[in-house]
């Protein structure tokens, strides 16, 4: 029988199903020492003393795993913590490691892939649809910006540094390669999407943004153009989960016809009657100089309406060099030298 009932005294208590309640928590990742027993042995004949092979390592006779590197990798790219807070971290965890220990695990992990991202570099002009954006980066004890460049297909992600901004560097990735380029209206994409070469296919999310941080200059204007461009995304939401020829009818019989009516309100009296300089006119303005490669989706089922999905790529990097790059390093103004940490900059 059960216990007596809490409320009356009296009983037996009939016994029910139990209630359960969900709750979350947090348990700390942790390092584990992994301890490599190999076998020896002596022969009393050739008086010779043999050993087991030892168990492959990322380098050998180094005491850090392949799973330690590949975190401190992860936690530098893409979670954009600096290698001197690892440090911390990692203290915290009872492991006393120097930072220049986590340097040099970070540029022998580079070395060794290095042979894959040479390959992911060879196959990007092979691909049907290259997605490409750029963003600046401070260099180490220089003053002037350098740049990454991302090239993103649909199986992988590259990325390329460059000392500068100049088209170049998309010429060596490129080439002579056919098929669609989707940037941003950036000059420096203009000599591999010249006629026989790549394709051009614009960022509709640019063009969208520049009416909108205008609208205050002509609410009317913007509420119009923001309207069709509604209609646009709408239609690419239905879109999504299409197959290929599916959403290439879609977009060929409803968003064509988006189009024509925004290209007949742009060359309507009321846009005609913008001043020249106002912030209306350069964003209308960005519309018509790219009005081709804006609709190049449109015809294309693999192409898509804008290059957000690139510049999403390049947020991780914004993010990280906010905490990777070192601040301007102070004049010294005693015979002290400047902070330790005043010198740490970005690892590529």
């Amino acid at each position: 029988a059960m216990a007596s009932c809490p409320g009356c005294g009296e009983g037996p208590l009939t016994e029910l199903s139990p209630e359960c309640s969900v709750e979350l928590e947090w348990v700390p990742g942790y390092l584990k020492r992994v301890s490599h027993e190999r076998g020896r042995g002596f022969c009393g004949k050739c008086k010779s003393f043999f050993c087991a092979p030892a168990p492959p390592r990322v380098i050998d006779g180094g005491l850090y795993g392949p799973g330690f590197i590949a975190r401190v990798i992860v936690h530098k790219l893409l979670d954009c913590v600096p290698l001197y807070r690892q440090v911390k971290a990692f203290k915290r965890e009872g492991l006393h490691v120097a930072r220049s220990t986590l340097v040099g695990l970070f540029h022998l992990a580079a070395s060794l892939t290095e042979p894959i991202y040479l390959r992911m570099m060879e196959l990007v002009p092979d691909s049907r649809v290259v997605y490409a954006d750029e963003t600046s980066l401070k260099m180490q004890r220089v003053k002037k910006l350098a740049y990454i460049w991302t090239f993103a297909t649909t199986l992988f992600i590259t990325y390329v540094f460059s000392a500068t901004r100049a088209g170049r560097t998309a010429e060596a990735v490129l080439g002579d390669s056919t098929g669609v380029l989707v940037v941003d209206g950036y000059t420096g994409y203009n000599k591999v999407t010249m006629p026989g070469k790549r394709t051009r296919a614009g960022c509709n999310a640019h063009a969208r943004r520049k009416i909108f941080e205008a609208r205050d200059n002509h609410p009317q204007v913007a509420s119009v153009l923001l309207a069709m461009y509604q209609e646009l995304y709408d239609i690419e939401d239905r879109a999504r989960g299409l197959d290929a020829l599916s959403r290439l009818n879609l977009r060929q019989q409803e968003s064509a016809a988006v189009w024509l009516r925004m290209r007949e309100y742009l060359d309507g009296e009321v846009v005609k009657k913008l001043l020249p300089k106002e912030a209306m006119s350069q964003a209308i303005g960005y519309l018509n100089n790219h009005w081709a490669a804006l609709q190049v989706y449109v015809s294309n089922a693999h192409v898509p309406i804008d290059n957000n999905s690139t510049e999403q790529l390049m947020k991780q990097v914004a993010i990280g060099r906010k905490n990777w790059c070192a601040p301007e390093v102070p004049r010294r103004t005693s015979g002290r030298s400047p902070p330790r940490d005043a010198l740490l900059t970005m690892f590529i």
